[in-house]
């Protein structure tokens, strides 16, 4: 029954010997593995790939480890977590591909930053306009401020002129 699990599980399975050999494999852990060579039970994992996890969590003396990998020969990401089967000397992989995940994350992360730098690009927009506006109306002001000086001047002097005339009168 043991086998069956191992062989029908939709995640990547194996087990290593203490000595990091290979005790079983499934094809899901061999296609996420790169591995082409169908009975590998026996020979060295190091001949098929990096045990170098297995190794790292047979020396923690922890019970179980988890690690995120990158396998670049297939170009998977997966979440490796290792069990310690003191019994019989052995370590217990599975092997979950979480490459969708980590692309979506990816894709997901480059979008803010995409949201951001347009959001950057909108703030220098609206402030340039907000600066040619006050531009403006500064010399709208300054325009109407003349204007309106030259009118009371004009109005003084009338009323200067008219006192001065009245005055004479």
């Amino acid at each position: 029954m043991s086998y069956e699990i191992i062989h029908n599980s939709p995640e990547g399975i194996v087990v290593l010997d203490s000595d990091m050999n290979v005790v079983d494999i499934n094809a899901k852990a061999r296609e996420l593995l790169g591995i082409t060579t169908v009975n590998v039970k026996g020979l060295p994992a190091v001949d098929f790939f990096n045990p170098t996890e297995f190794l790292i969590a047979q020396n923690s003396g922890k019970q179980y480890v988890r690690k995120k990998m990158y396998v670049s020969e297939t170009k998977k990401h997966i979440d490796l977590s290792i069990s310690i089967l003191k019994s019989n000397h052995a370590l217990f992989g599975i092997l979950k591909d979480i490459t969708d995940e980590v692309q979506y994350s990816e894709k997901l992360g480059k979008m803010r930053m995409e949201t951001l730098s347009t959001t950057d690009d909108v703030i220098k927009k609206q402030m340039r306009v907000a600066q040619e506006i006050a531009s403006l109306l500064g010399e709208t002001t300054a325009e109407t401020k003349v204007a309106l000086l030259k009118l009371k001047k004009t109005l003084m002097q009338e009323e200067e002129e008219r006192e001065k005339s009245e005055g004479k009168a």
